[in-house]
């Protein structure tokens, strides 16, 4: 899949809004890199706090449950993406904002 944003793009991003309304699955957010602290990461969430992940690989299925005060981010890229399916659910406290519209390319996302 394309990626929504590549390093030319320009984002307005709400750090504030977001934390009165909630988070919803499809968001586009930026945060902390849950591995490099001096890290921002652009990713959309797939999974809510308490949603249940099935987990698949060649050799097994199984069902992880995403704890309290977490989320599931995968980027739009999946074949060149680091993300929860690397490092796990991640804290919402490294949250920093929603991105909810692309300036440059023009594209409304909330």
């Amino acid at each position: 899949m394309k990626p929504t944003f590549n390093d030319s793009s320009i984002a307005l991003v709400d750090r504030f809004y977001y934390k009165i309304v909630g988070l919803k699955k499809g968001d586009i957010i930026v945060a902390t890199s849950p591995i490099d602290p001096k890290t921002q990461i652009c990713k959309r969430i797939l999974y809510l706090p308490g949603e249940v992940k099935q987990i698949e690989n060649e050799f097994f299925t199984e069902h992880m449950r995403i704890p309290e005060n977490h989320v599931w981010i995968e980027g739009d890229n999946k074949s060149n993406s680091f993300d929860s399916r690397n490092h796990g659910p991640l804290p919402m406290e490294l949250i920093q904002g929603k991105i909810v519209y692309s300036l440059f390319p023009w594209k409304s996302l909330y």
